[in-house]
């Protein structure tokens, strides 16, 4: 049975990786795309190549490309390993809080939510830090 549940899960996973990559080829071409559209065929006022708002949607598309990546390597790392790996898994999450950060509109964001950002940010980057330092001490290196 647990052979079973094994083959299941293999096929779960070949399959995700799958979608996922179809997924950030996809959006690799939506992003070519996009810069294309915006350099020659938009309208540019008061800018040279880019208005704000374009730029939003450049750095916006990129960051769901990067963290298609990040995704991509963490179930590519499960496989090989059987294990996902805390440090994978917080590199993906600080670039979805980053992504967060560089579209907010701080116009129209409380402080509070302002402040909630913050300490997640806080939190991810703290919990890196640890992590890779308890990596260099478990491998022998030395502590900073």
């Amino acid at each position: 049975m647990n052979n079973l549940i094994e083959k299941f899960e293999r096929f779960v996973i070949w399959a995700m990786l799958l979608l996922l990559g179809i997924v950030v080829v996809v959006s690799v071409f939506e992003f070519a795309v996009l810069i294309f559209t915006v350099l020659f065929f938009e309208p540019h006022q008061n800018a040279v190549l880019f208005d704000i708002s374009h730029l939003n949607s450049v750095f916006g598309l990129f960051f769901s490309i990067l963290i298609g990546l990040e995704l991509f390597e963490t179930v590519k790392v499960y496989l090989k390993d059987n294990v996902f790996h805390a440090e994978i898994i917080l590199l993906v999450a600080i670039i979805a809080v980053a992504r967060k950060v560089v579209l907010l509109d701080y116009a129209d964001t409380e402080g509070l939510t302002m402040l909630g950002i913050g300490f997640i940010v806080l939190a991810l980057a703290t919990g890196y830090y640890l992590l890779k330092k308890a990596n260099r001490v478990k491998s022998g290196k030395k502590n900073d």
